[in-house]
């Protein structure tokens, strides 16, 4: 593996999550964070011709229906709040708790946590980078593997923030109109879904992608 490769992946690993720390807005903590999946989708690359299972492919997969379904939530909450700083989410997982347990259980995806999906992504894709470093000793390799599991960490902050605000901040003030079941609702919920069957049934998964590409 090429020091440049390993600087780039690297690179994006650090700066995507810890920009995405500084954030307080949950829209630009979702676009610097993507820095930072692109880091990891990078290494699952590199790692293709070791690894046994096509991480790269598992990965990105998981990611689209992770970031859909987190931008559609996103999107969702601020409509009934009128903005999207989290600060200003306090309480709003008990006066809308159906778009907030959803957004939750997306957030623990994008960590890598189980039960989703997500940690079936990440856990192949590091696993993956172990493989390669086995067979080439790569103290890049190496590194950018121990920065992947550095900015997990650090993503745990970030993301479950949100969900922090959402339910363990008080707020007595509510302003929102319910409407009626949307569409994008509908979407998310699918999406969700979908993350916990990758997770319980990561079986299914590997073989809708080995039909699909």
């Amino acid at each position: 593996m090429g020091h440049p490769v390993a600087a780039i992946i690297v690179a994006t690993l650090l700066v995507g999550n810890l920009a995405a720390l500084l954030q307080g807005k949950a829209m630009r903590l979702m676009t610097y964070s993507s820095i930072a999946h692109s880091g990891f989708l990078l290494l699952a690359a590199l790692a293709a011709p070791w690894a046994s299972v096509d991480a790269f492919r598992i990965y990105g997969l998981v990611y689209l229906i992770m970031n859909f379904a987190a931008f559609g939530l996103i999107q969702q909450l601020h409509q009934h709040t009128g903005t999207d700083r989290i600060s200003q989410w306090k309480g709003w997982g008990q006066q809308l708790p159906y778009p907030a347990i959803l957004l939750l259980v997306v957030m623990i995806a994008l960590v890598g946590l189980p039960p989703t999906a997500g940690f079936i992504a990440k856990l192949i894709t590091l696993s993956a980078v172990f493989d390669v470093y086995s067979h080439t000793e790569s103290v890049w390799m190496a590194w950018a593997g121990g920065i992947g599991l550095f900015s997990t960490v650090v993503a745990l902050f970030y993301y479950l923030k949100i969900p922090y605000f959402l339910f363990f901040k008080k707020n007595e003030i509510f302003a929102t109109n319910h409407s009626r079941i949307s569409y994008r609702e509908v979407l998310v919920s699918v999406l969700t879904l979908l993350l916990l069957i990758g997770f319980f049934r990561s079986d299914l998964m590997l073989e809708a992608l080995n039909r699909l590409f």
